[in-house]
């Protein structure tokens, strides 16, 4: 019985009638399965205003949207698949294909929730461990004086002129208050 499966196991196989496409890591027909089952639950009120529904609604018509600017040569070569998914996601909005709970959902998940510096803050992290090790130390050494000679200047102000320190904290503390 292995021997049989041996051949036609995973995305990409022989057997797959999708002759390997996948999105999302999934067989073509599945994933059109996951779209068509987002969609559904989208234009009968069903995703409520949350993170998960949105996360999912925002990587199914990503992925869709990626792997069609992945796949159409001209826009492949010139633009690329995550620049589609920038003008595929205006154009739709702007078409208004998806239903206004579905944008209120995902203005949600983006700006309120705070992902957007989420992801913002990971892309960075994500540069600087990526950064060779020796180039950020020599960096780090060139940067540091100019990012501590302000701050230097600004403690020195305050220890020499207390009463715009006690005015700086008081604009502080109103700010907070607000």
């Amino acid at each position: 019985m292995e021997r049989r499966l041996e051949g036609k196991a995973g995305p990409g196989a022989a057997g797959h009638k999708d002759h390997g496409r996948t999105i999302l890591e999934m067989p073509l027909g599945l994933y059109l399965g996951v779209l068509a089952l987002t969609s559904a639950c989208m234009y009968t009120g069903c995703v409520p205003k949350s993170l998960v529904p949105a996360f999912l609604v925002l990587m199914v018509f990503g992925e869709g949207l990626n792997a069609i600017g992945n796949a159409v040569p001209v826009v492949k070569t010139y633009l690329g698949g995550s620049v589609i998914c920038i003008l595929g996601a205006a154009a739709i909005q702007a078409v208004g294909l998806l239903p206004e709970q579905t944008y209120a959902t995902m203005d949600f998940f983006i700006n309120d929730s705070g992902f957007l510096i989420f992801y913002i803050s990971a892309l960075i992290t994500g540069s600087l461990f990526n950064i060779d090790r020796k180039l950020l130390l020599r960096a780090t050494v060139r940067l540091l004086p100019v990012a501590a000679a302000p701050m230097g200047q600004n403690i020195i102000f305050c220890i020499m002129n207390p009463t715009a320190a006690q005015n700086m904290r008081m604009k502080n503390i109103k700010k907070t208050q607000l």
